[in-house]
């Protein structure tokens, strides 16, 4: 197993760290949340500046994640809006080398 990561687009090493380093520097983290309609979650979608797939939003946070959570579900249920799930979602060595090479 390898102590360091290498990430090469197009030929070139566009970087050249620890794992952990990498996560800290590329990594977004997110927090899934599913409703019961595309109505509900589009409301919620615009509620709290997420991006909507279908009946799913996805909100992206940089600080803590219980805070984050915190805040994201008291802003729906100030607005009745209830996820029948809630989610946190770890990126993948993909989604890293897709924020590398954007």
């Amino acid at each position: 197993m390898a102590d360091r990561v290498g990430i090469l687009h197009h030929g070139q090493l566009q970087v050249n760290d620890t794992l952990a380093a990498i996560k800290a520097q590329y990594a977004v983290n997110q927090i899934v949340l599913s409703f019961e309609t595309e109505a509900q979650a589009k409301q919620a979608a615009t509620l709290i500046q997420g991006k909507q797939n279908a009946q799913r939003v996805v909100v992206t946070y940089h600080d803590d994640y219980t805070e984050t959570a915190n805040a994201v579900l008291s802003q729906l249920l100030a607005n009745q809006l209830v996820p029948v799930a809630m989610d946190r979602s770890e990126p993948s060595l993909e989604d890293i080398f897709l924020e590398v090479i954007a």
